[in-house]
């Protein structure tokens, strides 16, 4: 007669056949259908790691599709999250799953639907998969990799539900090589492609704490992370810098950022997140390199104390020269706009002078446009004159220092 611990593990076997389910892990790791798979290598390596498993016949089956239930249960593995218990779906209390998918919808990875359900059973696609994949990474907050200019995928427009998040997931090589062109975002994820976004998505270095010291020479960045370790980064041409939701360069980042760094296995960042204060120094620098030879410290001084006329005569031949010869502006429009002559100038041709000169003097389009309407109302608040002039009392005192330097 069989021992009771048997015939347990024998109705186990065969309900689990009857269902059709993977075996976890730890039953199952060699699979007989995967020689010469694409994505081998990220199934054996996520079978080694107890994260995914195969079936009953020793299959994995890597173009069966994926469902929402199974695919919350491979990234809650992956990435342990614990449920806080906030979030509830109505069809969830008797899935398998059901931790796994509470767990991940707590920590903002998934969502459900307006009806108040999961779906646990139903396939899942590319677009909620990087989506969520993204957001387990610590990443579901970058915002300002969706554009139109530059989409990776023509079937994925910047109006995309999940677009941000699909173009954060193609720029950390987390899709399988073959989609290039084309995503297929509502394309059911296959077995295979989940090993391969999970497995590279894990090879992928996260490391948040505070800027202690960036060196704009070596572009080396130090960070000192939550506990207490000091890391070095040496970025490169190929890292993207983000400060405050704008891409920056490494010589905008600050000692005291906040800082989230992604990198790849080698150790290189890829991506750097930086939060912090804008020093008004920061602007100040930025207006420097564009008065710098134009205007005197006596102009600066007049500047600052409310006598603006001074910068009519010292810009209006470097920026007709500028207009003419790098912004491709006919030079009858470079007098008009000089001697604001609107009536000489078409609709088309204002606009292109103000894009013009905002790229000239490295301000928004709506500034240049209030002033050169002598809108004061709206350059007011467009430019806040009162931080205007103090930029130019710091400038004034650049410049000043700069000379007595050379002196």
């Amino acid at each position: 007669m069989a021992r009771p611990n048997k015939l347990i593990a024998w109705a186990l076997s065969l309900t689990l056949l009857m269902m059709n389910v993977p075996l976890s892990p730890a039953v199952e790791a060699a699979f007989t259908d995967i020689a010469g798979n694409w994505a081998r290598d990220s199934i054996e390596a996520l079978a080694a790691r107890g994260i995914i498993g195969g079936y009953p016949d020793n299959t994995f089956r890597p173009d069966a599709p994926v469902t929402r239930g199974e695919f919350a249960s491979l990234l809650a593995t992956a990435f342990p999250t614990p449920a806080t218990g906030e979030t509830t779906f109505s069809d969830i209390d008797n899935h398998w799953a059901r931790g796994a998918i509470q767990a991940l919808a707590d920590a903002g990875y998934f969502e459900g639907y307006p009806d108040g359900r999961f779906r646990p059973n139903q396939a899942i696609t590319r677009a909620e998969s990087a989506v969520a994949l993204i957001r387990a990474l610590g990443l579901g907050g970058v915002e300002g990799f969706a554009t139109e200019e530059a989409a990776t995928f023509s079937d994925v427009s910047v109006s995309h539900w999940g677009a941000n998040e699909i173009e954060l997931a193609a720029y950390l090589s987390l899709f399988p090589p073959y989609l290039r062109d084309e995503l297929g975002p509502e394309e059911t994820l296959t077995r295979a492609e989940a090993a391969w976004m999970l497995h590279n998505a894990l090879r992928i270095g996260r490391t948040a704490g505070t800027i202690t010291m960036h060196d704009e020479t070596t572009g080396i960045v130090a960070v000192r992370t939550h506990d207490g370790r000091v890391r070095d980064f040496r970025t490169a041409e190929r890292a993207t810098i983000l400060r405050n939701s704008e891409m920056a360069d490494v010589e905008q980042l600050r000692e005291g950022d906040e800082v989230f760094v992604v990198s790849d296995r080698f150790g290189n960042p890829r991506l750097i997140v930086a939060a912090g204060s804008e020093p008004r120094t920061d602007i100040g620098y930025k207006l420097l390199n564009v008065v710098q030879g134009l205007f005197t410290p006596e102009d600066l001084r007049a500047m600052a104390s409310g006598n603006w006329n001074v910068i009519r005569e010292r810009t209006r031949e470097a920026l007709y020269t500028y207009l003419v010869e790098e912004a491709d502006i006919e030079p009858y429009e470079a007098e008009a706009l000089l001697a604001q002559d609107w009536d000489t100038l078409g609709e088309a041709a204002r606009e292109r002078l103000i894009g013009a000169v905002s790229d000239y003097f490295n301000v928004a389009p709506e500034l240049t446009r209030a002033l050169l309407a002598q809108d004061w109302k709206t350059a007011r608040e467009q430019a806040q004159l009162e931080l205007s002039q103090q930029v130019l009392n710091y400038l004034l005192q650049q410049m000043e220092s700069a000379q007595s330097r050379a002196g």
